[in-house]
């Protein structure tokens, strides 16, 4: 088994291409035509000017790459494929005592991370997504952290094959969060994109692409927080518990007496 980690960090490698002024151009013996000096890729004339275009420095994360061809502040990126480990597909956070190789087995899936990137930044109006951050690992699903391009920060969550019955586990639960939002009004993430038919999607899995949530956990304040405050928000949530099954019985009544 891998080296536990609890959190991976997943970087795209991209390269930003910015277009600027047109710079001057030198020909050399074999028809090519660049920039003085250039250590970019040069491109045949063909009897039409071109220019060199600057191969990305890819070693690092993200690199950036300037191709001088016309007045414009036009930014272009170009998606190439992310750099991750194995740790993203495996279960990571602890060991098992009986039958580890089973256990191992039914949190252990395998799926596209590029196209699933994809479809996050395509749900929430991004151009690529830069980063990837595997959260500690449940006992049912993959949950990753997608930061886009523009910021916008989306919860990926792809089930293990101990989650439940497939198509049925994924579908009830986006329709139970629908319900849960839009017609009881809990504050819970919005889903922006998902597939319960893992041999249909390009994924190649199950997934769910949900809001990212910001605040702290209760588990960080919890150990510290005195009687009184723990009983002030114990029925605080029962209270809103209760508002919502309350909405639930009299939507039901009136269901009853329409009939």
């Amino acid at each position: 088994m891998s080296e536990e980690l609890p959190r991976t960090r997943v970087i795209t490698r991209f390269a930003c291409v910015t277009l600027l002024q047109k710079p001057p151009t030198v020909r050399d013996n074999d028809g090519f035509v660049g920039k003085p000096g250039s250590s970019g890729i040069k491109q045949k004339d063909n009897g039409n000017e071109s220019h060199p275009v600057q191969s990305a420095d890819l070693t690092s994360a993200a690199s950036w790459s300037v191709y001088p061809v016309l007045k414009t502040l036009t930014v272009l990126f170009i998606k190439l494929d992310l750099r991750y480990r194995d740790d993203i597909f495996n279960y990571t956070r602890g060991r098992f005592v009986c039958d580890e190789a089973y256990e191992m087995s039914q949190r252990h899936v395998r799926f596209n991370v590029n196209e699933l990137a994809r479809i996050a930044a395509e749900a929430v109006g991004g151009k690529l997504c830069v980063s990837i951050e595997k959260s500690p690992d449940g006992m049912y699903n993959k949950a990753m952290l997608l930061t886009m391009d523009n910021g916008t920060q989306v919860v990926a969550k792809v089930p293990n094959p101990n989650a439940g019955r497939p198509h049925f586990t994924t579908a009830s639960e986006v329709a139970t969060m629908d319900f849960a939002r839009d017609v009881l009004g809990t504050p819970i993430p919005k889903v922006f994109a998902w597939s319960s038919k893992a041999q249909e999607n390009p994924v190649g899995a199950e997934y769910i692409i949900m809001e990212n949530v910001s605040g702290i956990e209760l588990e960080h304040f919890w150990p510290s927080m005195g009687i009184e405050d723990r009983f002030t928000l114990v029925k605080a949530i029962a209270g809103f518990l209760q508002e919502i099954w309350e909405s639930l019985l009299c939507q039901r009544s009136r269901g009853t007496n329409r009939k």
